[in-house]
């Protein structure tokens, strides 16, 4: 508690008394320990963003060190137990002074060359240079120029991220529908883990009573998938895989998705079809017995590739009760995953510790008239409000988080001017 009083302390300085005490060790920036000298090379800046207490994406030197105490980036337990606080600050400034490369006083994205956190950074430096007076810090400027630039920052690498994954984009079509390929890139990536690969489905809407063929094109896209796609390593399904009655997850329907991809870390959410047809303790009674994990409002931490992941889910907020689960603090510093059946779940006080939301539901209008579609008239109806006004598939809701729509493998009516039914393949990268 004596620690943490007296950091406690040292958070609440101005910006610029921090400043003063900072330069004052700039001489020894340079003598870290190798340990040190990794983890500062590595340094998470956009997981640190979390701590950014002013929400102007960027963190004073109060921010790291809180950052620094909470997390096992620097330190480990045993060395803050035993390491006086003043020992800790004293090492934590030259940490800082090493990380902000422009010297404003501040850690941002425009630091973030060193940590190559930014896909095209060209395009960051040729943006701000015009705006940064030589020799003057932005952090100096007047009337709120430095919360205006980090602003700008934090938008334009989220352009960038959300074009790097658009164009990433290939359609293959398969068995009457699409296997849509994308990578995005991720920033707590291991190195061991590039590469590896995310299959979402959701939305297939089983019928037992369909008397026009789609439940056996719907079998057959996924009795035939192993041969169209590489093993992924994990297969996520968000929901409504009952349209019209709970007896619509027949036998059939769970062999396919059973016998899918064995290997891999296989887990489920429910939609609102689901829920409203009771057929969710069916399902996750019959997919459990497959290795499918039930994922509702529960979090649970994995390794893929022989490095951590975690996956969390969250029950659909139509006919559900989301609810976020406890989250450690070393999950939030690991490549991490959402799935929900409806982004509507997902509101503004979630943590940003989650690199991709994955979520279905909007068939992402199915039927689109241009000037009016079924997406709208739901929305009208008040059965969309949140995220999902948005209707693309890729939007950026964070620096670190990206969220995913898919159009779904199964549809209510004959789809017009909209994304065809398909499943999603997600590579991740670092980056």
């Amino acid at each position: 508690m004596q620690k943490r009083g007296l950091f406690s302390q040292g958070f609440e300085k101005t910006m610029a008394a921090e400043r003063q005490a900072l330069m004052r060790d700039q001489e020894s920036v340079r003598t870290f320990d190798r340990d040190r000298l990794g983890a500062l090379r590595n340094f998470p800046v956009q997981l640190a963003l979390e701590f950014d207490s002013r929400r102007m994406g960027a963190l004073t030197f109060g921010d790291f060190a809180r950052f620094a105490l909470e997390t096992g980036v620097f330190y480990s337990e045993r060395e803050k137990r035993e390491n006086y606080p003043e020992v800790m600050l004293r090492e934590l400034r030259k940490y800082f002074l090493y990380l902000d490369t422009d010297k404003d006083g501040l850690i941002s994205l425009l630091d973030a060359d060193r940590q190559g956190n930014i896909n095209d950074f060209s395009r960051m430096d040729a943006f701000y240079k015009p705006a940064l007076q030589k020799g003057k810090p932005y952090a100096s400027g007047k009337n709120g120029d430095a919360q205006s630039i980090i602003a700008k920052a934090a938008k334009l690498h989220m352009d960038c991220r959300l074009e790097s994954i658009i164009k990433s984009r290939e359609a293959l079509e398969h068995a009457g529908a699409y296997i849509y390929k994308y990578t995005v890139p991720i920033l707590c990536l291991a190195k061991e883990q590039e590469g590896m690969s995310i299959l979402h489905m959701s939305d297939i809407h089983f019928n037992r009573n369909d008397g026009q063929g789609r439940n056996e094109q719907k079998l057959d896209f996924l009795s035939t998938l192993k041969h169209a796609i590489a093993p992924p390593d994990i297969v996520m399904v968000t929901g409504d895989l009952v349209t019209a009655r709970k007896e619509d997850f027949m036998k059939t329907a769970q062999d396919a998705l059973g016998g899918l991809f064995k290997n891999a870390l296989r887990a489920l959410v429910h939609g609102n079809h689901d829920i409203e047809q009771g057929a969710e303790g069916e399902i996750s009674q019959a997919l459990g017995r497959s290795g499918y994990v039930d994922l509702t409002n529960r979090h649970i931490g994995c390794s893929v590739r022989g490095m951590p992941f975690h996956l969390t889910g969250v029950d659909d907020k139509l006919r559900g009760m989301p609810r976020l689960p406890d989250i450690p603090k070393q999950a939030r510093l690991e490549p991490h995953v959402l799935a929900t059946h409806s982004l509507d779940a997902v509101d503004g006080s979630y943590p940003g510790c989650f690199d991709i939301v994955l979520s279905g539901h909007t068939h992402l209008g199915e039927a689109n008239y241009l000037l009016f579609d079924g997406y709208d008239y739901l929305r009208l109806t008040h059965a969309y409000e949140n995220i999902n006004r948005l209707k693309d598939e890729w939007g950026v809701a964070s620096q670190r988080t990206v969220f995913h729509i898919t159009s779904g493998l199964g549809s209510h009516t004959t789809r017009f001017n909209s994304t065809p039914e398909g499943v999603t393949l997600i590579t991740l990268a670092c980056g």
